[in-house]
Formats: structure tokens, sequence, C-alpha cells
């Protein structure tokens, strides 16, 4: 659904179109684990709110080295955080020299057999937003990996 919301207020295109199932698409564990965390911290609030960075701390590392480098507080962001990411703060990939975006807290199964070996990418051109997926071990100094931060709530 999220994918249709940011397709219906920007320029779009999705590239893995009618394969986003969970034979493709899959979250991280430690992402889960995350989400499960925050959850719990935040308990009976609509939305949750995380400390994050938008991809310049793992500029140019691919997701599986971003993956291994995190602190033990940081995990991956997904698709779905990425694209409410990208819709409240529209000016993240505006323009052609802009860091692109891969989604390290999901997982991508291009032939949707269960090896998880990419990962989902937004990236800009003059057609506006792409959304495609990538190898997982592959770095581009044009890509940051966005991430969030987990802290005790007192």
């Amino acid at each position: 659904m999220m994918i249709g919301v940011l397709a219906t207020k920007r320029k779009f295109s999705n590239r893995i179109l009618g394969k986003l199932t969970d034979k493709y698409l899959r979250q991280t564990e430690r992402s889960k684990l995350a989400e499960k965390i925050l959850a719990e911290q935040q308990q009976g609030n609509d939305f949750l709110v995380v400390g994050a960075q938008a991809g310049l701390l793992h500029r140019g590392s691919s997701a599986r080295r971003t993956r291994v480098a995190m602190a033990g507080n940081e995990f991956g962001l997904g698709v779905f955080a990425i694209g409410c990411l990208l819709l409240t703060h529209p000016e993240r990939l505006s323009t052609g020299d802009t860091l692109m975006i891969d989604c390290s807290g999901d997982e991508y199964s291009v032939r949707a057999d269960y090896t998880f070996d990419r990962v989902p990418l937004f990236d800009y051109d003059m057609a506006g937003i792409e959304f495609s997926i990538f190898y997982e071990d592959r770095a581009r100094n044009l890509w940051g990996t966005p991430t969030g931060f987990l802290y005790k709530m007192v």
C-alpha cells in the first residue's frame, strides 16, 4: 500500500510491480526485532517514532556490509519506513545528485525461491523516483543506507 500511496504523490516507476509478496520481500530479523521493541516502548500509538539517519552514515557501503557494521542499537530501515520518509520529506529524493537509498531493513528474492540476496532500492532520475532491487553485496558511492536507532525510554 505504501508504494501505491507514494506513486500517487510523486512521479514514480515500480520496476518490481506485482512482485512484493512475502515470497519476494521480507523484513530482516534485526529490523523485525527493532520494530517489536519500538512497539512495546510506544504502546497505544498509531505511529512509531524512531531516531534515524537518512543514508550518509553508511554512504558507499553495500547493504550487506552495512548490516555487519551497524552499532548495537542500530537497524536497517525497510521499504515501508523509507516510503514514509519519502512521503513526509519529498526533498530526500528530488534531484539527480541526491544520495540513492537502499533498504537494508528488507531482503528480496528475485525468483521467489527464498534466496534473499537482493535489497530494495529507491533511485531518482528525470522521470522521478524508481523503485527496484539490487545485489546486497554491491556498493556505489551514490547510494546510502538509512538506519534507525533504538534508545532506552525512561
